[in-house]
């Protein structure tokens, strides 16, 4: 055996029974060391289910730094859906795909691009970071929106010719619409 560049001999027993006995207690010092560790794993997974069901506010997004890049094809300055992905993270040939699909259809259908292109916050996960990307865009008073959809950008837009006012807002009266992947 090397370790370090050094050989190390191994342990030399002078019997079975003591060669037994060796591995024995390393096994149960292998066995007491992953018990602590699995203690030590539980209390992290209990905190961390702990930080992620208590209440808290979502952050605002101040920093001017971190507000959407968008790109507005609608005519009028009232009523404007949003259309809004993040791309925190993605490679950039991908992020290039993902834009140009979501451009096209914003501009087929009159709708604003919205992008935000890094994290909003580094102390809550990526499904928090959706909500915070929404209420920024809710919560701006400079453009009067009437609706903002939220599309993972792993999802493509393939149908062009069916615009979200048709298939989904002239449909239901709800506030906010949840889906799931299909």
């Amino acid at each position: 055996m090397f370790s370090g560049g050094d050989y190390v001999r191994p342990p030399v027993y002078s019997s079975v029974r003591a060669a037994e006995e060796a591995l024995e207690e390393e096994r149960s010092q292998y066995a007491r060391r992953r018990k602590g560790c699995c203690a030590c794993m539980l209390v992290v997974a209990a905190a961390c289910v702990v930080y992620l069901l208590s209440p808290r506010p979502i952050p605002d997004v101040t920093d001017p730094e971190l507000r959407p890049r968008c790109k507005r094809f609608a005519k009028d300055k009232d009523g404007i859906v949003t259309l809004l992905s993040m791309d925190a993270g993605l490679p950039a040939a991908f992020v290039a795909c993902m834009r140009a699909n979501r451009l096209a259809y914003a501009q087929r259908h009159a709708m604003e691009y919205c992008e935000f292109g890094d994290r909003l916050s580094y102390q809550d996960g990526f499904s928090r970071q959706k909500l915070i990307a929404l209420r920024s865009l809710l919560t701006d008073t400079s453009v009067s929106r009437s609706a903002v959809w939220y599309l993972d950008a792993d999802a493509i837009l393939v149908n062009f010719s069916i615009s979200l006012e048709q298939a989904v807002l002239n449909q239901y009266s709800q506030d906010v619409i949840y889906t799931h992947d299909v």
